[in-house]
């Protein structure tokens, strides 16, 4: 297929093509998601298993450890991570790169599925680690509503609204307050009375049961059943009867013999289930609570006024009595009587009346009748008696729990009776109240409750963004019209990161693309040729748009720095084909002839060239891990952009040539005088080892160059914002670090350029999931500092911690850390040490000296060890003997010691102020001390009342925070961050502290960064290497020759000297942009060679040149098109080389050396490349 021939016949139907593709391209520019690197999936799973109330090391052996073993057989498990912590277990797996994940996921459920795990323990969560997982917006919220109010609004309100936008995956609000009803246990009255918390729980949960019953069809619709209990408040729980103290003194009255019975341990083992209660009941009517019924004189109109003694003897109220007659009597109750309104014409009957009925309650009388009966029959049958005795007194106190809880609640006789109710209030404080506060937020010093908003992992993070600002838009406006005064602070925005990352790497482009069209016009001068070949740039990216929407990738700094690396080389073929067809415009043909003949004389050449440089990328297919993660999107995009130049220079470029080019016949001015080349070149063929020496010398320069630099996996991007946080020792209480974190505020605030910053003290999170119980000892402030000010980043640093160090207490630990946009990838740019060995006290020891050691090395700041000391723990040893004889097991005194101490819901109660748990526990300031906890009392199976002390020891102790193992092995971890030296100098520091340590057998130190950082790197220079044997082949299928390729690439040596040595003068080291510039470099350097090559041997063997002559008029021929090229590769560089913002920041080292090695690599090949030709040839 001809296509110059076609698009210069048919210029209609070219540019309406072209339209299409450009309408497609700007179409899916719109709909190609954001992000900031591709989707990286890191072959990653984690089990998180939640045992409540367990400690580490109960976690490490009961759950951590049997689920290592159950997974540690699958195939292609590379490492096995494990962290052990309070209510945590979590073990993470690592597979090798591109393993199937799904089915990995699938193979380890089914695992998990055959082991048995301790009571209590719940189902395991299996998560693949996605950067997802790590919140992409974070919001704080002001209103003039309280903590509470503002909480549940966010709660029931923000909350659904938000998670209905598709990409958001859930909302977790942070800072809020809760406020629950709370019934708080006095240990000592619990002792004193001789009742159990589980006595409490069992009561409370009977009498105040709500339970589904299911879903019935009345009058064609479903409705669902619900048992509700009844809900009380503060002062009706106090009232509650919760047990009772048998009256010795009053039952021998009433039968004549004491009773041997624990009536509360009885009570205890019969709740929640009461089945049937044998004892008698009495129906409470209205005549009961008045003599007689008095009629007013109006027939329609009707007073009831109740004895109000007899009103509180029942227990009754006049809302019950409304409730009981009849619906059509409107009733009003003013001044503790009953104004009825009755229907028109209506006369009541008083008997009727007074027969309503009200409630059901104990007949204490009847039961004394009973009592009395069963004591006549004791001399006939003992043991029948006193069973029936027994079951008599259990009965009527279960009746009086049940009622004191009910609408009879006030009807139990206080005097002369045998049964003293132990009321709620007696043994406990009732009152509602907030949780205790796990975490503490600020903003700018002053309290806030926000949220963190996590998107789902397709989702695109920008768009995301948007449409949740806009839905938060019209909520404030929603809810402000009804004086909310709602206003949302965006303390951290993902979107707002890679937007301005991204707009970093346009702005490269548009300028590199600018400054490529300078070059043309400092060579052409002139317009028409200027706008031909320079509109192949535009309409090239268009293109690409189009393209990488249907392969499926994000707009992302991969794919925006391929475009800004290509933007010089699209108008290569362009520029080729243009200079030819002007060459046959000189040589006399008509337009329309020279376009067609030009463009299809050069079309197999940059073909060729063309295909070399995407050949290049052919290795991709090979790579696995992080760099083919990476590389993949860059590698199509390039691909992608090249080609679409290739089809532009085929067709668009002909067509326009033939119409505005054809009357410009002038030989253009400006063009580059050979005569001064060709006198270097004439003195090169007759001196043919000087050039080959200078090649030599400049690879042997960039060879020794090659261990002075350092190397980093990215680039340290200038940022404008860090984090400082700050540790305390283990235990120590939320309280105090909130305090210390004040301090820290109060420095921070004083601190000129600060934009902004915000406060998290306590709460821990765990793969993006909060952990039940919060860190108390530890807090973390984020700082955003004025763009303008992000030079004195490293200066604002040092005045807080030295005037941090004068305010805080000598214990308090600070580390800094500049925050990073690759945070948000997941991927740190930190140095991590890792410790491994048997025993964790001499894990932690080794990492605290290793990291005391490190401390004293330049470059590396806030070193710290992540190994946490232990911290107070009280110890209780149960003796397993004493507990077993006395019924009981370790495991159930913990979960009473869980429950009574954390507290736990037993039930719901609706409220006129809404839903409330009902959370019992017991008043932590009555645990103090020792004694206290070893006075907790509870009955065991058999019947017996025992206090903690009788079956277990109590003391104090220390304790892991946390337990972390690697491969079965204690794990420590030592952090730092680096300042002005690179990650491989920041390793050779640790490997030489670790030789100097000599550990003890069986431990052992590594740096972790560097492993993956020297992974990737042996994966990209296997690239580099595969990269150029394709591309000689490529140059040997075109050439037919295996010799003038040989004589091409060997100038590549040259090129990547110039790489390495640019990156040195500028600063920069080898990092993964650095080789993929290297790996790009091998297919653009070539094509300046393949033109030279080609047209030597054109003039060689079709013209029939000698070998001098063909070299000089062949090199000097292609001088011109060579420098262009060049020149509009290095200028549209430039400005991603500059560094202008994070996005550029990450890619400038590509672009330092694509600039480095095109420019000494083209230098060197004007002279090199000929004297090795004739070398080569001249026998």
């Amino acid at each position: 297929m001809n296509l110059p021939d076609i698009s210069v016949r048919r210029p209609v139907a070219t540019i309406t093509i072209l339209l299409i593709i450009i309408v497609i391209g700007v179409a899916s520019l719109i709909q190609t998601p954001l992000d900031l690197l591709p989707d990286i999936k890191p072959p990653y799973l984690a089990v998180i298993t939640i045992f409540p109330g367990s400690s580490p090391q109960e976690n490490l052996q009961m759950v951590t450890e049997p689920i290592e073993g159950a997974v540690s057989p699958i195939n292609g498990v590379k490492n096995i991570l494990s962290l052990s912590q309070e209510h945590v277990s979590m073990v993470a797996l690592e597979f090798n790169w591109g393993v199937d994940l799904k089915q990995k996921r699938e193979e380890i459920g089914t695992r998990l599925d055959l082991l048995t795990l301790p009571e209590g323990v719940q189902r395991p969560i299996i998560l693949e680690f996605d950067p997802t997982l790590l919140p992409m917006m974070q919001v704080n919220v002001s209103s003039r509503l309280d903590a509470v109010e503002l909480t549940e609004w966010l709660e029931d309100t923000a909350r659904p609204r938000l998670e209905t936008i598709p990409g958001v995956a859930s909302i977790r609000v942070e800072g809020g307050a809760k406020r629950d009803l709370f019934i708080r246990l006095f240990p000592g009255r619990i002792q004193e009375k001789e009742v159990s918390f589980e006595q409490v729980s069992n009561i409370l949960r009977a009498t105040l049961l709500n339970l589904p019953g299911g879903t019935v069809e009345v009058d064609e619709r479903q409705m669902r059943i619900r048992l509700v209990g009844r809900s009380l408040g503060p002062e009706e729980l106090e009232n509650l009867v919760i047990g009772f103290k048998l009256d010795e003194d009053e039952l021998r009255k009433l039968i004549g013999r004491s009773v041997d019975l624990d009536l509360n341990q009885a009570l205890s083992e019969m709740m929640p289930s009461t089945d049937s209660l044998e004892i008698p009941m009495r129906e409470i009517c209205l005549k009961d609570l008045l003599p007689e019924l008095e009629l007013p004189a109006k027939d329609d109109f009707l007073i009831i006024a109740p004895d109000p003694a007899q009103l509180e003897h029942y227990g009754i109220d006049l809302k019950q009595i409304a409730e009981a007659l009849p619906e059509e009597w409107a009733t009003v109750i003013k001044e503790g009587k009953l104004h009825l309104t009755l229907p028109r014409g209506e006369t009541p009957d008083p008997k009727q009346v007074l027969d309503t009925y009200l409630v059901t309650v104990p007949d204490f009388a009847a039961w004394r009748k009973q009592l009395k009966d069963l004591e006549s029959q004791v001399e006939k049958d003992l043991d029948q008696a006193s069973h029936e005795l027994e079951k008599a007194i259990v009965d009527m106190s279960m009746a009086m729990i049940l009622a004191s809880a009910g609408s009879g609640g006030g009807a139990i006789p206080e005097d002369e009776f045998p049964l003293i109710p132990i009321r709620l209030g007696e043994i406990a404080e009732v009152k509602v109240d907030l949780h205790e506060a796990t975490s503490i937020n600020r903003i700018n010093c002053q309290p806030s409750i926000g949220f963190y908003l996590q998107k789902e992992g397709e989702a695109n993070t920008v768009l995301v963004s948007r449409q949740v600002r806009q839905a938060l838009e019209e909520l404030a406006e929603e809810f402000n019209q009804l004086d909310y005064d709602l206003s949302f602070n965006y303390t951290f925005d993902q979107a707002n990161e890679i937007e301005n990352a991204l707009m970093d790497l346009v702005r490269s482009l548009l300028l590199g693309s600018v400054l490529a069209v300078a070059v043309l016009l400092l060579f052409l001068r002139n317009w028409r040729t200027i706008l031909v070949i320079g509109l192949t740039i535009p309409i090239a990216i268009i293109s690409t748009f189009a393209l990488l929407y249907f392969a499926g990738l994000s707009i992302n700094l991969m794919t925006l720095g391929a475009l800004a690396l290509a933007a010089g080389m699209l108008v290569d073929n362009s520029i080729v084909v243009s200079e030819n067809i002007y060459r046959h415009l000189q040589l006399g043909s008509p337009s329309f002839k020279a376009a067609v003949a030009g463009s299809n004389e050069v079309s197999g050449a940059i073909f060729a060239s063309t295909l070399t440089t995407i050949s290049v990328f052919f290795p991709v297919v090979f790579l696995s891990g992080l760099a083919g993660e990476l590389f993949n999107d860059f590698a199509l995009t390039v691909t992608c952009a090249l080609l679409a130049s290739l089809l532009i220079a085929l067709t668009l470029i002909p067509m326009l040539a033939s119409r505005f080019l054809q009357r410009d016949t002038r030989e253009q001015p400006g063009q580059a005088k050979p005569s001064r080349y060709q006198v270097l070149l004439g003195w090169i063929l007759q001196h043919p080892w000087v050039a080959i020496g200078v090649g030599a010398a400049a690879v042997a320069l960039g060879i020794i160059l090659i261990p002075f630099m350092g190397s980093d996996l990215f680039p340290t991007p200038e940022e404008s914002a860090f984090s400082v946080e700050l540790s305390l020792p283990p235990g120590t209480p939320i309280e105090k670090t909130d305090a210390c974190t004040k301090e820290l505020e109060a420095i921070i605030d004083q601190l000129e350029g600060v934009e902004l910053f915000t406060s998290q003290v306590g709460e821990q999170q765990l793969f993006g999931l909060s952990i039940e119980s919060g860190i108390a000892n530890r807090a973390r402030i984020r700082v955003t500092v004025l763009p303008e000010e992000a030079a004195n980043l490293e200066q604002m640093i040092n005045t807080v911690r030295e005037e941090a160090s004068a305010v805080l207490p000598d214990e308090a630990v600070l580390s800094f850390k500049r925050e990073s946009i690759m945070d948000t990838t997941g991927l740190s740019l930190g140095l991590e040490v890792l410790v491994t060995g048997p025993e964790q006290e001499k894990v932690i020891e080794l990492a605290e000296q290793i990291a005391e050691k490190l401390k004293e090395r330049p470059g590396l700041n806030d070193v710290r060890s992540a190994s946490e000391e232990a911290i107070p723990e009280v110890h209780i040893k149960v003796d397993q003997a004493k507990a077993l004889r006395k019924g009981v097991t370790a495991y159930q005194v913990g979960m009473m010691l869980y429950e009574a101490v954390e507290g736990v819901s037993v039930a719901r109660l609706e409220t006129g102020e809404g839903i409330f748990e009902l959370i019992l526990g017991y008043r932590k300031s009555d645990l103090q001390t020792i004694e206290d906890l070893e006075n907790l009392g509870f009955y065991t199976a058999k019947g017996s009342y025992l206090r903690l002390g009788d079956i277990a020891t109590i003391e104090q102790s220390r304790g892991p925070l946390s337990i972390t193992r690697e491969n079965k092995q204690t794990l420590g971890r030592i952090q730092t961050q680096l300042h002005g030296i690179s990650l491989s100098e920041a390793n050779e520091m640790v490997t030489e502290v670790i030789e100097e340590m000599e550990l003890p057998p069986g431990y052992q130190a590594a740096e972790a960064t560097s492993s993956l950082m020297a992974e990737v790197f042996d994966e990209l220079y296997l690239v580099l290497i595969v990269a150029a044997f394709l591309v000689y082949l490529v140059m040997a299928a075109q050439f037919e020759s295996f010799l003038h390729p040989f004589i091409i690439i060997s100038s590549l040596p040259l090129a990547l000297s110039g790489s390495v040595i640019a990156l040195k003068i500028t600063g920069n080291g080898l990092s993964i942009p650095a080789i993929i510039g290297g790996v790009v470099l091998v297919g653009i350097l070539v094509n300046s060679g393949i033109i030279m090559v080609d047209f030597i041997n054109q003039l060689r063997n079709i013209h029939g040149l000698p070998l001098k002559e063909a070299i000089m008029d062949g090199a000097t021929a292609r001088l011109r098109p060579i420098l262009m090229t060049t020149l509009t590769t290095i200028l549209g560089l430039v400005p991603l080389s500059l560094g202008l913002g994070q996005g550029s920041q990450l890619q400038a080292p590509m672009a330092i050396a694509v600039i480095g090695g095109m420019t000494s690599g083209t230098i060197l090949l004007l002279g090199f490349v000929p004297a090795l030709y004739y070398l080569l040839n001249r026998r």
